[in-house]
């Protein structure tokens, strides 16, 4: 159910394994510069009439500025924004283009923007999940009522690594089941009651200070609560398409 390397990505991708550890993909002391510069940003809250525990984000997200199931405009003032305020960070900038770099050295394949009529998505989102995060699966092909990229694919996955961790908790949980019918019964806000993963395979991944996780999105996951710190991520979601071409968003 879950690999160790990157040479498992065929794996993946063939559905044999849910999840990859993606191993030193930042340097250690690159992820506390980044978390050091950020001391001073202002991270926006994930929608917190649907998200419950909250989370915090650095930069947009298609999910979080969605209404009636289409992205609102001010999706793309958001990101202008987020663009223009990562110019302050420049090791931040860094981290993003080593996790990409690192990322498509694991696909085996060149990445590029999703777009939406033609223009370019933000990816590398920040996220700090320190209260945990509840049973859910993503897809931003159910999310909105048509998918709102350009782009096509076969497969989502997400790509997180981590820039602090706590000492304790904070792990991935990723069951052996994406979502069914029956699971609505039982949702929450953005995800489900954990009665929907009761006696179900999972595996659970630790997070790393510099190392990553790539893993099958559309299976439902979940974070544990961390305590004796935060637990920031830089993230992404990876559509992969036939023949392995690839595009990247948040």
């Amino acid at each position: 159910m879950s690999g160790d390397d990157s040479s498992n990505y065929s794996k993946l991708a063939n559905g044999e394994v849910d999840a990859i550890r993606v191993a030193n993909v930042a340097p250690f002391g690159l992820c506390e510069e980044a978390m050091r510069a950020m001391q001073g940003i202002r991270f926006d809250w994930y929608n917190k009439s649907r998200v419950v525990p909250p989370i915090a984000r650095f930069g947009p997200t298609l999910n979080d500025f969605k209404k009636r199931g289409v992205l609102r405009s001010d999706y793309w003032t958001a990101m202008a924004e987020t663009i223009t305020r990562c110019e302050s960070i420049p090791s931040l900038v860094e981290l993003r283009s080593i996790a990409l770099t690192r990322l498509a050295e694991v696909l085996g394949t060149s990445l590029r923007s999703a777009t939406i009529n033609g223009r370019d998505v933000y990816g590398g989102t920040v996220r700090e999940i320190s209260a945990g995060a509840r049973v859910h699966f993503d897809n931003v092909a159910t999310e909105f009522e048509v998918n709102p990229l350009d782009q096509q694919f076969v497969r989502q996955l997400s790509f997180v690594v981590y820039l602090a961790v706590p000492r304790v908790g904070g792990e991935t949980v990723i069951w052996d089941r994406g979502p069914v019918e029956a699971d609505e019964r039982k949702r929450v806000g953005y995800g489900y009651r954990e009665s929907v993963v009761a006696n179900l395979a999972c595996v659970k991944f630790r997070p790393l200070v510099g190392h990553g996780l790539l893993f099958r999105c559309d299976r439902l996951h979940a974070v544990n609560p961390s305590t004796g710190g935060r637990r920031v991520s830089i993230n992404f979601f990876v559509g992969v398409a036939v023949g392995r071409t690839a595009v990247i968003w948040s």
